[in-house]
């Protein structure tokens, strides 16, 4: 069974032994990822992120998501990361996160979800799970992140 909970302090060092594991990782992603956990955790005052977890029974890590409100949009919500253990095999997890996320945005009236990813294989989980939870693919930004690496988009309308 998981479970979806808010991330404690104590957390913060298993996502971050999570992400050594990932390949997909590179250092400024980490870096980011970390921020804007630590602003979660560390900063009372914060409004821009919030940070939840999946756990198993035995109270490991299977995953963790970070969204927000867009600071530039009313209504308008920012899934920054959506992310599995590599040693969870099926989406299970993701749909889980994802669907704590739009039940949370749903109470706060959010109107639109959006969520920016990488082209690269190592994402494809992810791409599947939005696509599965009626995400739409708004735009394509070619080469963003290097050379064959794009930018992809996707979002979500909640009907009011």
């Amino acid at each position: 069974m998981v479970k979806i909970r808010e991330i404690k302090a104590r957390d913060r060092g298993n996502i971050y032994e999570l992400m050594q594991q990932e390949e997909k990782f590179k250092p400024v992603e980490r870096e980011a990822i970390l921020h804007r956990i630590d602003l979660f955790l560390f900063d009372a005052d914060q409004r821009l992120y919030r940070v939840i977890v999946a756990e198993d029974n035995l109270k490991q890590l299977l995953g963790y998501a970070v969204y927000g409100p867009d600071p530039q949009a009313v209504g308008t919500y920012q899934v920054y990361h959506l992310i599995h253990s590599p040693f969870v095999k099926n989406g299970e997890v993701l749909v889980q996160l994802l669907e704590y996320i739009e039940n949370d945005l749903l109470k706060k009236k959010g109107r639109i979800i959006v969520s920016e990813i990488s082209s690269s294989f190592q994402y494809k989980n992810q791409f599947e799970t939005y696509l599965k939870h009626d995400y739409h693919l708004s735009s394509v930004i070619n080469n963003f992140y290097s050379a064959g690496e794009d930018k992809l988009i996707l979002s979500k309308s909640f009907s009011q």
